[in-house]
């Protein structure tokens, strides 16, 4: 079949077929770093970011996106991290779930977040609660992405545990005003009888929002892991130990919660 036959044959077909308004999707071409990528336009339409992109007029009667010569420039994105967001948006038929690492999680929460793409920011957050963190990274994720559940979560296990903070871990949360509040924080919760007073103690204390008081919402703030990280201690850990408050008064960890009041 020649060109000339194609092109008829085209014709006809499109004068003799109509397009299902739901089920003829349109597709996007994206340029992530030097990789091309193509994708249903509908998943993307679930972003308000993107939908104010497709508003945008087209450049010389072409949309951004509709092929591989006039991609969607997705500057300042990675390419790993695209493809990462893109297995959680719309994964490929598999009968095994798409294995995603901790790092590609946090450059899935990254692009969610961007993005306000909430059911995949929601999962993201989920995912990498179970992932190890110490309580200084949780923090500054938490800090980033307004996660208030892990901040409670890393701010309980600061003050529950037995070391103070080191000098690197200060020096990472903000210095002198945080060891401070910190210093405070410790004499309350150390003598609360349980892990759910004390969430609620910091809750108050920081000005964190909490959600709930009840027992589940509890119980998933303590099932965060929380790790403590070697390399950030301080030379001499004795130096950095608070003195426990009452006799024979023992923390639990955070990842095995005892939620009695």
């Amino acid at each position: 079949m020649n060109k000339a036959t194609r092109e008829r044959a085209k014709k006809g077909a499109e004068q003799a077929f109509k397009r299902d308004e739901k089920y003829y999707v349109q597709s996007l071409v994206f340029l992530v770093e030097d990789c091309l990528f193509k994708a249903p336009r509908p998943y993307f339409e679930q972003s308000e970011v993107f939908r104010d992109t497709f508003k945008l007029p087209p450049v010389d009667g072409v949309f951004e996106g509709a092929n591989d010569e006039t991609p969607l420039r997705l500057d300042g994105i990675k390419a790993n991290d695209f493809r990462a967001f893109l297995s959680v948006l719309m994964p490929l038929p598999s009968s095994e779930e798409p294995k995603v690492t901790k790092e590609e999680w946090l450059g899935v929460l990254s692009l969610a977040d961007m993005w306000n793409f909430e059911k995949i920011r929601q999962v993201s957050v989920d995912k990498l609660g179970k992932e190890r963190m110490d309580a200084v990274e949780r923090i500054l994720l938490g800090r980033r992405y307004n996660i208030e559940d892990w901040l409670l979560a890393a701010h309980l296990h600061l003050a529950r545990r037995e070391i103070f903070l080191s000098i690197v871990e200060a020096e990472q949360l903000g210095g002198l005003p945080f060891v401070i509040k910190m210093v405070k924080v410790r004499d309350l919760v150390r003598v609360e009888f349980g892990r759910a007073r004390g969430i609620r103690t910091i809750a108050k204390f920081f000005g964190f929002k909490l959600d709930s008081t009840s027992p589940d919402y509890l119980t998933a703030i303590a099932s965060i892991l929380i790790i403590d990280d070697p390399s950030k201690a301080d030379p001499d850990d004795e130096d950095g130990k608070v003195p426990e408050a009452g006799p024979a008064k023992k923390r639990a960890k955070l990842h095995d919660p005892d939620l009695s009041d």
